[in-house]
C-alpha cells in the first residue's frame, strides 16, 4: 500500500548513505520523519495539517506522539538516533544503527497498521 512504498523509497535512499553523511541527507531525513510522523503515522489517530516544523534541535516531543506505546517508543530512539548521525556523519556506526532501526521500525509498523 502506500505507506509502504513511503517507507521503501526512504529506505532505499538510506541504503545509498556513505561516511561522512552530507549535511543535506541529514536534513533531508530528519524533515522526512517528522513528515511522515506527523502526515502518515497520525492518520491512526486523526487528520492534522500537511505541513510541520522539523524540530531544532532534532530531539522527539509530545507533538509526535501517536498513542501508540511502542510507535513512540520508537519513534524517540529514531530521532536520537537521527541526531547522533548529524553530529557524527562519519561514524559508521551510526549509520548502522540507523539503517537497522529504521528497517525494524518500518516492518512493525507496516505489520501492524499497514494493508496486507
Amino acid at each position: 500500500d502506500a505507506h509502504k512504498k513511503k517507507h521503501d523509497i526512504f529506505f532505499k535512499t538510506l541504503t545509498w548513505v556513505t561516511n561522512p553523511v552530507s549535511q543535506e541527507y541529514v536534513a533531508f531525513a530528519k524533515n522526512w520523519l517528522a513528515q511522515h510522523i506527523k502526515n502518515t503515522d497520525f492518520k491512526y489517530k486523526y487528520k492534522l495539517a500537511t505541513q510541520h516544523k522539523t524540530p531544532e534541535p532534532y530531539i522527539w516531543n509530545n507533538e509526535f506522539e501517536v498513542s501508540y506505546k511502542q510507535l513512540d517508543d520508537e519513534h524517540v530512539g529514531l530521532f536520537k538516533i537521527m541526531l547522533d548521525v548529524e553530529h557524527h556523519p562519519s561514524d559508521q556506526g551510526k549509520v548502522d544503527q540507523l539503517q537497522e532501526l529504521m528497517r525494524d521500525h518500518f516492518y512493525y509498523e507496516e505489520g501492524q497498521f499497514c494493508d496486507s
